[in-house]
Protein backbone atom coordinates (compact mmCIF):
# COMPACT_ATOMS: atom_id res chain seq x y z
CA UNK A 1 0.00 0.00 0.00
CA UNK A 2 1.53 3.37 -0.96
CA UNK A 3 2.43 5.73 1.86
CA UNK A 4 1.75 9.48 1.69
CA UNK A 5 4.36 11.36 3.72
CA UNK A 6 3.64 14.85 5.02
CA UNK A 7 5.66 17.28 7.18
CA UNK A 8 4.95 15.60 10.53
CA UNK A 9 3.05 12.40 9.78
CA UNK A 10 2.36 9.74 7.18
CA UNK A 11 -0.59 7.56 6.18
CA UNK A 12 -1.03 4.45 4.08
CA UNK A 13 -3.34 5.00 1.11
CA UNK A 14 -5.48 2.30 -0.51
CA UNK A 15 -5.41 2.03 -4.30
CA UNK A 16 -7.13 4.98 -5.95
CA UNK A 17 -6.34 7.49 -3.18
CA UNK A 18 -3.85 10.34 -3.50
CA UNK A 19 -2.52 13.53 -1.94
CA UNK A 20 -4.58 16.50 -3.17
CA UNK A 21 -3.26 19.10 -0.71
CA UNK A 22 -1.97 21.31 -3.56
CA UNK A 23 -5.50 21.46 -5.00
CA UNK A 24 -7.10 22.78 -1.79
CA UNK A 25 -7.97 26.46 -2.11
CA UNK A 26 -6.46 27.95 1.05
CA UNK A 27 -3.38 29.94 2.03
CA UNK A 28 -2.06 27.15 4.25
CA UNK A 29 -4.17 24.08 3.42
CA UNK A 30 -4.26 21.09 5.75
CA UNK A 31 -2.84 17.82 4.46
CA UNK A 32 -5.64 16.39 2.32
CA UNK A 33 -6.15 13.07 0.57
CA UNK A 34 -9.03 11.89 -1.58
CA UNK A 35 -10.12 8.98 -3.68
CA UNK A 36 -9.65 9.59 -7.43
CA UNK A 37 -13.28 8.69 -8.15
CA UNK A 38 -14.58 9.68 -4.73
CA UNK A 39 -17.03 12.22 -3.41
CA UNK A 40 -15.21 13.45 -0.30
CA UNK A 41 -11.91 14.62 1.12
CA UNK A 42 -9.98 13.50 4.21
CA UNK A 43 -8.11 16.33 5.96
CA UNK A 44 -5.52 16.07 8.75
CA UNK A 45 -4.44 18.47 11.49
CA UNK A 46 -1.56 17.07 13.52
CA UNK A 47 -0.23 18.29 16.86
CA UNK A 48 3.11 16.70 17.77
CA UNK A 49 4.24 16.52 21.38
CA UNK A 50 7.21 18.84 21.94
CA UNK A 51 7.71 19.46 25.66
CA UNK A 52 6.04 19.68 29.04
CA UNK A 53 3.55 17.26 30.51
CA UNK A 54 2.73 14.61 27.91
CA UNK A 55 -1.00 14.51 27.04
CA UNK A 56 -2.66 11.28 28.16
CA UNK A 57 -4.30 10.72 24.80
CA UNK A 58 -6.90 8.47 26.38
CA UNK A 59 -10.49 8.13 25.23
CA UNK A 60 -11.78 10.55 27.88
CA UNK A 61 -9.39 13.30 26.80
CA UNK A 62 -10.04 12.69 23.09
CA UNK A 63 -13.80 12.66 23.63
CA UNK A 64 -13.54 16.07 25.31
CA UNK A 65 -11.68 17.35 22.23
CA UNK A 66 -14.32 15.90 19.90
CA UNK A 67 -17.14 17.40 21.96
CA UNK A 68 -15.41 20.79 21.93
CA UNK A 69 -14.88 20.59 18.16
CA UNK A 70 -18.51 19.66 17.58
CA UNK A 71 -19.79 22.48 19.79
CA UNK A 72 -17.52 25.10 18.22
CA UNK A 73 -18.71 24.12 14.72
CA UNK A 74 -22.40 23.86 15.59
CA UNK A 75 -22.44 20.10 15.06
CA UNK A 76 -25.28 18.38 16.89
CA UNK A 77 -26.75 14.90 17.03
CA UNK A 78 -23.62 12.77 16.53
CA UNK A 79 -24.15 9.37 14.93
CA UNK A 80 -22.06 6.22 14.66
CA UNK A 81 -19.78 7.07 17.59
CA UNK A 82 -16.59 5.06 18.01
CA UNK A 83 -14.13 4.95 20.88
CA UNK A 84 -11.12 2.69 21.34
CA UNK A 85 -8.28 2.76 23.81
CA UNK A 86 -6.06 0.12 22.27
CA UNK A 87 -3.59 0.13 20.61
CA UNK A 88 -3.94 3.92 20.90
CA UNK A 89 -6.72 6.29 21.80
CA UNK A 90 -9.30 6.98 19.09
CA UNK A 91 -12.75 8.56 19.12
CA UNK A 92 -15.00 9.43 16.19
CA UNK A 93 -18.52 10.49 15.31
CA UNK A 94 -20.47 11.50 12.21
CA UNK A 95 -22.55 14.65 11.82
CA UNK A 96 -24.78 16.41 9.32
CA UNK A 97 -23.32 19.90 8.83
CA UNK A 98 -25.57 22.17 6.78
CA UNK A 99 -25.77 20.26 3.46
CA UNK A 100 -22.67 18.18 4.20
CA UNK A 101 -21.79 14.93 5.92
CA UNK A 102 -18.72 15.06 8.14
CA UNK A 103 -16.99 12.27 10.07
CA UNK A 104 -14.59 13.53 12.74
CA UNK A 105 -11.81 11.50 14.35
CA UNK A 106 -9.38 12.32 17.13
CA UNK A 107 -6.56 9.88 17.67
CA UNK A 108 -3.48 9.95 19.84
CA UNK A 109 -0.17 8.21 20.22
CA UNK A 110 2.93 9.00 22.29
CA UNK A 111 1.59 12.43 23.24
CA UNK A 112 0.74 13.36 19.65
CA UNK A 113 -2.83 14.13 18.61
CA UNK A 114 -4.51 14.12 15.21
CA UNK A 115 -7.80 15.69 14.20
CA UNK A 116 -9.05 14.15 10.97
CA UNK A 117 -12.23 15.01 9.06
CA UNK A 118 -13.92 13.41 6.07
CA UNK A 119 -16.39 15.73 4.37
CA UNK A 120 -18.73 15.27 1.43
CA UNK A 121 -22.20 16.31 0.33
CA UNK A 122 -24.77 14.76 2.68
CA UNK A 123 -26.53 12.79 -0.04
CA UNK A 124 -23.34 11.41 -1.57
CA UNK A 125 -21.79 9.45 1.30
CA UNK A 126 -20.17 6.30 -0.08
CA UNK A 127 -19.86 3.52 2.48
CA UNK A 128 -16.84 1.94 0.73
CA UNK A 129 -15.11 5.33 0.53
CA UNK A 130 -15.87 6.04 4.19
CA UNK A 131 -14.55 2.59 5.17
CA UNK A 132 -11.33 3.31 3.29
CA UNK A 133 -11.08 6.70 5.02
CA UNK A 134 -11.40 4.89 8.36
CA UNK A 135 -8.56 2.57 7.31
CA UNK A 136 -6.39 5.57 6.38
CA UNK A 137 -7.05 7.28 9.72
CA UNK A 138 -5.99 4.16 11.58
CA UNK A 139 -2.71 4.09 9.63
CA UNK A 140 -1.47 7.51 10.87
CA UNK A 141 2.21 7.41 11.83
CA UNK A 142 3.34 10.45 13.79
CA UNK A 143 6.61 12.39 13.58
CA UNK A 144 10.00 11.00 12.62
CA UNK A 145 8.67 7.45 12.25
CA UNK A 146 6.59 8.70 9.32
CA UNK A 147 9.54 8.93 6.92
CA UNK A 148 10.67 5.36 7.53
Amino acid sequence: MPRAVFANFAVDLPAGWGDITAEVEADDPPATVARDDGVGALQFSISLYEAGPRPRGDVKELQALLDEFAESHGLILPSNPTSEQSPRGLVAASFKWDDDFVRVWYLAGEGNVALVTFTCAAGEVSRPELAEAEQIVRSVIFGDAAAG
